[in-house]
């Protein structure tokens, strides 16, 4: 979670892994860069929502590994802090299951 890959062409770039051997691929995991707010394990996180003309807290949660969960009203526009490390997370939403960033 704390590496990246950042390809010289947006369109004609590939990355792979070597397992030395063939292996069967059950899952893969996207986590985007968030201004350095990845999830880190034992950091506290807040999740805010936009609602009233304004931020709201939903909670805080301590990590206990890689990712963290919030109950989330629906339709929200919503931003995560790591308070840990003093850092505020783009603005996003969720739609139809897909993260979607605020610019």
């Amino acid at each position: 979670m704390t590496t990246f890959y950042d390809a010289i062409e947006p369109d004609n770039s590939w990355t792979g892994l070597d397992f030395g051997e063939e292996k069967k691929i059950a899952v893969i995991r996207y986590s985007p860069r968030l201004l350095g707010i990845g999830i880190y394990e034992g950091y506290e996180y807040e999740l805010f929502c936009w609602k009233d003309n304004g931020w709201k807290s939903i909670g805080k949660k301590t990590a206990t590994g890689q990712t963290i969960e919030f109950n989330t009203p629906k339709n929200a526009l919503l931003h995560l802090n790591n308070n840990t490390a003093k850092k505020k997370g783009k603005v996003f939403f969720i739609l139809n299951g897909e993260l979607f960033y605020y610019n």
